[in-house]
């Protein structure tokens, strides 16, 4: 009929093929990667999570202070605010 047509596109790849060449690579699929590590920290060794041991030690403690603001323009005045600096996720929260 006379119209363009576009660029002849590729193959869809096939999931057994990836499969195939994931498993000739030799290398750990992603899930039995983190049970190993998870062995390795269960028997005392391998990487601890610092991140999760900070957040137990210091769940529900919170740094609280009472905060002035002097707004010095024209229709300011004195404001007052609660500022909390939660230890567990070093997050900082204005009221």
């Amino acid at each position: 009929m006379g119209a363009p047509l576009n660029d002849p596109e590729s193959l869809p790849l096939d999931p057994f093929v990836d499969f195939v060449r994931t498993k000739d690579a030799k290398i750990n699929p992603p899930d039995t990667k983190e049970y190993k590590e998870y062995i390795e920290v269960k028997l005392g060794g391998g990487h601890p999570n610092d991140g999760l041991k900070k957040y137990l030690d210091n769940d529900r403690k919170v740094l609280s202070f009472r905060i002035l603001w002097n707004d010095s323009t024209l229709e300011g005045g004195f404001s007052y605010f609660s500022l909390n600096y939660f230890l567990a996720d070093d997050n900082v929260e204005v009221k």
